[in-house]
């Protein structure tokens, strides 16, 4: 590994009164690299049929920052696209599927187009005519489209089995989508345990697996998939989207969508205010956070050097992230 992991820190975080984050600070700020990244994902994604208005809006959260920053075991620009390919997708069809009902999000729809959507990621069984109707409303999807061209791109630059890995990880956080989609139709909040049961399978470790896959090496399933690997990587996702909660805490209570967010769970359950919410929040972040240190450290005597490197970089992918999202506009909209 051709660089030292920076260190976990006490760090400030959005206007900087809140409780402090525990979190390895940034490995890689390459601006340069990130607007090459963000120039091909711009032209793949008008390529699979996005209009300007998505455009704009994926260039001004800059997801070309977002890799860059997050997988600092890359340098291939092919693989690095990849990753931007595969996160535009997923955060495309949140937007358009499940959040934001000026782009097209209905609950009424969202089970069958996240159907749609693992279909988009698959290689199905061929049904003759059928299997070329079901092509033919992929043409009139950009978020369809964009999922099978970037999936399509992870088979030829990844092995079967990190296929799978991220295929199966994609499908169990569409499931928590239509939660989030049942508990906004009913209209309640859930409590902050089943809010958690959820979030496990929504969190930033659908991101974190294509760690491997950007350095063009493979963590061994058998590995991957061992107890305390597991375990470990699933702190480092949820911490990671706690993160992504803390952010959005602001616009999601605006919006009304209590039941998509820790905090705003965290306060309705508590009956406390939002800042003390923030606080809980934070605790558990920080938690989760030390956990996952602690875990790393246990399995440093593991004779593996892929997952050596693999955790390495995990770490370094939750300080790119906190970076990317004390930057980003998209979680400093007034």
């Amino acid at each position: 590994m051709p660089w030292v992991p920076q260190p976990y820190l006490q760090q400030s975080w959005g206007d900087g009164t809140a409780p402090r984050l525990y979190c390895p600070t940034r490995q890689r700020h390459d601006e340069v690299l990130a607007d090459a990244i963000d120039e091909r994902l711009v032209a793949w994604m008008r390529q699979v049929g996005f209009g300007n208005e998505a455009l704009n809006a994926v260039c001004r959260m800059s997801l070309g920052r977002f890799v860059a920053s997050c997988y600092v075991g890359a340098g291939d620009l092919d693989r690095l696209l990849l990753c931007a390919q595969l996160n535009a997708a997923w955060w495309m069809a949140d937007d358009y599927y499940a959040d934001d009902e000026s782009l097209g999000a209905r609950p009424e729809f969202l089970c069958e187009r996240l159907s749609r959507a693992m279909a988009a990621m698959s290689q199905l069984a061929p049904a003759g005519d059928y299997t070329r109707q079901l092509e033919e409303q992929w043409t009139d999807d950009p978020v369809l489209m964009a999922l099978r061209s970037a999936t399509e791109q992870l088979r030829r630059l990844a092995s079967p089995a990190q296929v799978g890995r991220v295929c199966h990880t994609a499908f169990g956080m569409f499931m928590s989508w239509t939660v989030y989609g049942e508990w906004k139709r009913r209209g309640v909040c859930p409590s902050t345990w089943e809010y958690l049961a959820t979030r496990q399978f929504d969190s930033f470790q659908t991101s974190q697996m294509l760690i491997d896959i950007a350095g063009g090496y493979e963590l061994p399933a058998n590995i991957f998939y061992s107890p305390r690997v597991r375990q470990a990587l699933l702190q480092a996702g949820l911490a990671a989207v706690i993160v992504n909660d803390l952010y959005s805490a602001g616009k999601e209570a605006a919006d009304g969508m209590p039941m998509g967010n820790l905090v705003l769970v965290m306060a309705a359950e508590h009956h406390c205010s939002q800042s003390e919410a923030v606080a809980m929040a934070v605790a558990l972040h920080n938690n989760l956070a030390r956990d996952f240190e602690v875990a790393c450290q246990g399995l440093e005597s593991e004779p593996s050097v892929e997952l050596q490197r693999y955790l390495q970089e995990v770490r370094a992918w939750m300080g790119g992230s906190l970076a990317w999202h004390d930057w980003c506009p998209r979680y400093h909209q007034p």
